[in-house]
């Protein structure tokens, strides 16, 4: 099956597609993009507070991606709103930028794990990523040491700050 693509904005050098599988959405990847790449840059309105679709992209700092799904011109212009879990991601956000982790094929689901930039979750969930045996996913500050520093490489410096 292969989803629709169409290009977020100038910005951004890969198209990127939402794709309906199973009652859920699930943002993917147009073309292959290969590690290191800059895939989209995040824009949009901030708030203090973290809500159930925001991205923290700083301390007191979170970008809104909530759009009503109903607005199908959202599903072209918010493909990050759709970027979901994974413990075992392909993606890390830095500096309002998603960047490859490794290299991605064409129509691959683009993921990123949510403990590397929320300090805390607004709401903590059970992992259905598949990598893992279905751990909660409640912020960076819910982490073990051993687990903050796994993820490292994958963190942003209002995190890195703060690590146990």
């Amino acid at each position: 099956m292969n989803p629709t693509t169409s290009t977020l904005s100038s910005t951004d050098s890969f198209p990127l597609g939402v794709l309906r599988l199973n009652g859920r959405f699930h943002a993917v990847a147009g073309q292959a993009i290969p590690e290191g790449a800059t895939i989209l840059r995040l824009q949009g309105s901030t708030r203090p507070d973290a809500t159930r679709y925001s991205i923290q992209v700083g301390w007191q700092e979170h970008l809104e991606t909530f759009v009503p799904l109903e607005d199908e011109s959202a599903l072209d212009r918010w493909q990050v709103r759709f970027m979901n879990h994974s413990c075992d991601p392909n993606t890390r956000i830095a500096d309002l930028q998603v960047i490859a982790l490794r290299d991605i094929a064409a129509h691959e689901e683009l993921t990123f794990d949510y403990n590397t930039t929320e300090w805390e979750m607004s709401e903590s969930f059970a992992c259905e990523c598949g990598h893992c045996d279905g751990q909660r996913i409640a912020g960076f500050a819910n982490l073990t040491a051993e687990e903050q520093r796994a993820r490292l490489h994958r963190i942003p410096q209002y995190l890195r700050s703060r690590m146990k």
